[in-house]
């Protein structure tokens, strides 16, 4: 562990709810906004921008999304778009359509899909993948 995410670590005990820090540049882990004038939030799930601070706080997104590193329980619209190929129109479609239920961050609009709420849409969605990748391998 860095000597700032030990000293952040134990800043968070003498104050449990969280603090507000300088961003000096940082990038949110959820949402990629970089923080260059604004100050980041750390508590219990780590560091983030106060969009994501504000949305964790009014319920619009659970915490455990800021842990979630590897994408088991949540996937956002723009790692959704980079690794399946969907253009950012058609996530947007998808989702007014009521095909894919998003969670929006107020602030920098960012769309968080939770698994468990988009199961169908994302078991076929790599169900589909998978048949590619069995196609394009069978022509080798």
């Amino acid at each position: 562990m860095a000597l700032d995410e030990k000293q952040r670590e134990e800043r968070l005990k003498s104050e449990p709810m969280g603090y507000a820090f300088p961003a000096e540049r940082r990038t949110c882990h959820l949402c990629g906004q970089t923080c260059s004038d604004q100050d980041m939030w750390y508590d219990k799930w780590g560091m983030k921008c106060l969009d994501c601070q504000y949305a964790l706080n009014k319920k619009i997104i659970p915490g455990y999304v800021f842990k979630d590193y590897d994408n088991k329980q949540h996937i956002t619209a723009s790692t959704l778009s980079w690794r399946f190929k969907i253009h950012s129109a058609t996530i947007r479609k998808l989702v007014r359509q009521g095909k894919l239920k998003a969670r929006i961050i107020p602030g920098n609009r960012t769309m968080i899909f939770l698994v468990k709420e988009n199961q169908e849409f994302l078991s076929n969605l790599l169900l589909s993948v998978k048949q590619y990748n069995l196609t394009q391998n069978s022509h080798l």
